[in-house]
């Protein structure tokens, strides 16, 4: 009995191990994305010394959506739907 809880605690404790590793290595990858410097890139696009560029695909996408929602609101009423 004292042996089986002893092993599930040392499967705790490298689960935990492990999940703080794969934390590490995302921050550690989102940082290098944003090369370097967290919230720069945001800051220069919303300032407007970077343009953001969509693929064709998706601004067709965007403008599908757009007209698809545009659509549906002629069509039904203004009722909230609970999901």
């Amino acid at each position: 009995m004292e042996y089986e809880l002893v092993r599930e605690l040392r499967g705790l404790k490298n689960d935990k191990l492990m999940t703080d590793r794969a934390v590490d290595f995302e921050k550690n990858r989102w940082a290098e994305m944003l090369k370097g410097d967290v919230g720069q890139d945001i800051k220069d696009v919303l300032s407007g010394k970077k343009k953001v560029k969509l693929t064709f695909n998706e601004v067709i996408n965007y403008k599908l959506k757009f007209y698809k929602n545009k659509i549906k609101k002629m069509f039904t009423k203004n009722e909230k739907h609970i999901v």
